[in-house]
């Protein structure tokens, strides 16, 4: 795992073209603690995934990216995404009584209307 150099992207060219654009971060990881990573089976590839769904992960938190967002920062499928959060201990939505006490009379509502 060594540092790579990547000359920036020119944003105003990609942007025209409609495609992604690719933000370079560099994280230092002392030597010690690349022997051990690497022991651990994490390549260079690996934590780039996983740093990246980190970040998509705080950013959701925080309230900065929406779900799917979130989800898209973390090159996830929504649907992949959700579990993924609630294995990480995220809620996806936060109700305070009030809301919680609505959906759960609309849930019961919609359930009566399909026993007619």
């Amino acid at each position: 795992m060594q540092t790579k150099r990547v000359r920036p992207t020119q944003r105003a060219s990609v942007l025209q073209q409609g495609a992604r654009v690719k933000t370079v971060v560099t994280v230092e990881i002392p030597a010690g603690v690349e022997a051990i990573l690497s022991s651990a089976g994490y390549t260079d590839e690996r934590l780039a995934e996983e740093t990246q769904r980190a970040l998509a992960l705080v950013l959701f938190q925080r309230k900065v990216l929406s779900l799917d967002q979130a989800a898209r920062c973390a090159r996830m499928p929504l649907w992949a995404f959700i579990p993924w959060l609630g294995e990480h201990g995220m809620a996806v939505a936060e109700y305070d009584e009030a809301e919680l006490q609505r959906e759960l009379d609309t849930a019961r509502w919609l359930i009566g209307q399909q026993a007619l």
